[in-house]
């Protein structure tokens, strides 16, 4: 199963939103690295298909492909440490957004990388959502839509379903993607993904 990362205070933001309304949204780069590197330059065009091709004034251009898939059902990867344990019975996960602890049976992974197990680093470290297994994850959420759009055309509805809440969401949201994307910044205007999505069990997709 796939992973959508997310920093702790971004998905603070998500959740509140998936609460209120049941549907939340995040703006995602990958699939259009080579496009950002020049985006004004390309003309978006949608082939008998309904593939969309971006096309270079040469000619030439790029199919992009998002990371994900409509319907498709992925876990949330946040920000979290090694809290209590049982040796060799179970561990607590702690999730940095809220605090929160889930347990889970002790494993290889464990193992390695507990103090028990003379890791490097102590369990009071806060890891990276990066390297969040599947089987420590609390939430997963599954794609309902995908479009492409230029970043500056969020609307203030859409900065909402972001997960900003404070005066102009879409300015608020603005500053946010600066900070968490410096090398394709707001002014930029780069090309995004907009994947919208809902929370599900995780039975879910153990039913497919």
């Amino acid at each position: 199963m796939k992973g959508l990362m997310f920093q702790a205070n971004v998905w603070q933001g998500k959740r509140r939103i998936l609460e209120q309304s049941g549907e939340a949204q995040t703006r995602r780069l990958v699939g259009l690295e080579e496009i950002n590197k020049e985006p004004d330059i390309y003309l978006p065009l949608q082939m008998p298909d309904g593939v969309w091709f971006f096309e270079k004034p040469d000619g030439d251009g790029v199919l992009p492909k998002p990371g994900y898939h409509v319907n498709e059902v992925v876990y949330v990867k946040e920000a979290w440490r090694v809290g209590d344990y049982s040796y060799p019975k179970c561990a607590n996960i702690m999730y940095r957004s809220d605090g929160f602890q889930k347990t889970v049976p002790w494993d290889e992974w464990l193992e390695r990388n507990t103090k028990y197990g003379g890791s490097c680093c102590g369990d009071e470290k806060w890891r990276s959502p990066m390297f969040l297994k599947s089987a420590y994850a609390r939430y997963f959420i599954q794609i309902t839509a995908i479009i492409w759009q230029r970043l500056q055309d969020i609307t203030e509805a859409d900065a909402i379903k972001e997960g900003v809440e404070l005066g102009s969401a879409r300015g608020h949201f603005s500053i946010l993607w600066d900070n968490l994307n410096p090398k394709f910044a707001w002014d930029s205007n780069p090309f995004v993904f907009v994947y919208t999505f809902h929370r599900v069990d995780k039975s879910v997709d153990m039913l497919r």
